[in-house]
């Protein structure tokens, strides 16, 4: 995940976890950002997957 993007997202979680001072919200920032980063993951996995094979095809 590109550093620019890390720090938005830790932004809106921040504002998130302000809003929310509750137990259960202030869990919930980690396993949102968790869930960001692996979707994220998939997303460059996948892209890099796709340009293998245009190259190869």
């Amino acid at each position: 995940m590109p550093e620019t993007q890390k720090k938005q997202l830790e932004t809106v979680l921040l504002r998130f976890d302000e809003k929310e001072s509750s137990d259960w919200a202030g869990k919930t920032p980690k396993i949102i950002m968790q869930i960001f980063c692996r979707i994220t993951e998939i997303k460059a996995t996948f892209k890099q997957n796709f340009h293998n094979i245009r190259q190869t095809g």
